[in-house]
């Protein structure tokens, strides 16, 4: 099979290796929900709006939810109560709250994102756009995003790793450094060699907690590639069924690698590039065992079955962030839940299922 391909998403050796496969550049004008309706329909400004201020303060949540369709997100599910009593007691809340208000103000961004400077390159907010697919008999699909953040959504996200790290701890289960593959027993022996590794930041539950606008902004991306990629003549669940199992905000700094590995248990992946391509050498994403290597522009994501085989080259200079996000056949994953397995997560249920509201 002959391959096509976008030069800025592979490198040149890839129409040297790999004959069973194909990447096309993908130009869709209008995405449409699962059910067949135009996501730019009235509501788009609202949509837009929500988008601008991705904190959902409590007076544009409702409205939010219903006009992004993201309504997974309750305040009073179960476990927010369990998450209130056991990780956000003596003010951590609130502080989390200050932090990011504090980090995200017009002083350290440089502008608001209101209505009247929303146009500003910073605040721009595009719809995110299938630019590309991928498929190989051999090693499998991914499909990538361009604009699934905007620039404010993913300052959002960095100062929410940083508030995490200042408020709770650099420690688990919400911070983990991962230069693991020294000890040969160990389950990950071999995905990091030689001090490499990355720095993990987990944001599961403070996601939808702090930025659900973020959040909504996620699974709008999933739903572009599931209908792009006919997932669900697949078998696959549809996003909006699915639960957000884990959300990383990763760091690679200087060296490092990722071996190849899948996402067992969860049903899709999206890794969003959170630096620009110039940050850093090497730290290209791969897919299987081929040569096909891939590098997206800051702000847009690969999206892939998390049952597929994938890897990251060896970084050989800069520093790689990526923010990584599965969802699941589960409901969502509450903060001090880092990936847990379906077993714990189970453990976990049951221990919270009487907690009261």
């Amino acid at each position: 099979m002959v391959v096509r391909f976008a030069a800025r998403y592979l490198i040149p050796t890839l129409l040297l290796v790999v004959a069973d496969a194909s990447f096309e550049h993908a130009a869709v004008d209008d995405m449409r929900s699962e059910d067949g309706s135009s996501f730019l329909d009235a509501e788009e400004e609202l949509i837009q709006e929500c988008r601008r201020d991705p904190s959902w303060n409590s007076h544009l949540f409702e409205s939010c939810s219903k006009a992004t369709g993201w309504d997974r997100f309750t305040r009073n599910d179960y476990w927010w109560k369990s998450v209130e009593n056991t990780w956000l007691q003596d003010g951590k809340d609130q502080a989390i709250r200050n932090c990011l208000n504090n980090t995200l103000s017009s002083k350290s961004w440089g502008t608001t994102c209101n209505n009247t400077d929303w146009k500003d390159e910073l605040c721009e907010i595009r719809e995110p756009t299938v630019s590309g697919w991928y498929e190989s008999f051999e090693h499998g699909a991914l499909v990538t995003i361009d604009s699934v953040l905007s620039e404010y959504e993913a300052f959002a996200v960095e100062s929410l790793a940083q508030c995490i790290g200042e408020v709770m701890s650099k420690e688990m289960p919400f911070y983990q450094e991962r230069p693991f593959g020294d000890d040969e027993e160990s389950e990950t022996y071999g995905l990091y060699n030689e001090g490499g590794g990355n720095h993990c930041t987990y944001l599961s539950g403070a996601l939808q907690m702090y930025l659900p606008g973020v959040a909504s902004s996620l699974y709008r991306a999933f739903r572009a590639a599931y209908i792009f990629m006919d997932w669900e003549d697949a078998g696959y669940s549809r996003p909006g069924e699915l639960g957000l199992r884990t959300s990383e905000f990763l760091e690679y700094k200087n060296t490092g690698r990722l071996g190849d590995h899948s996402d067992s248990g969860s049903i899709m992946t999206m890794s969003i590039a959170m630096s620009d391509e110039d940050d850093f050498e090497g730290g290209y994403f791969r897919l299987g065992s081929s040569q096909a290597l891939f590098k997206v522009p800051r702000l847009s994501g690969i999206v892939f079955l998390s049952e597929t085989p994938h890897a990251i080259t060896q970084i050989m200079g800069g520093e790689r962030k990526v923010f990584v996000n599965e969802i699941w056949e589960e409901a969502d994953v509450p903060m001090g839940q880092p990936r847990p397995s379906f077993e714990q997560f189970a453990d976990f249920q049951e221990d919270h299922s009487h907690d009261e509201l």
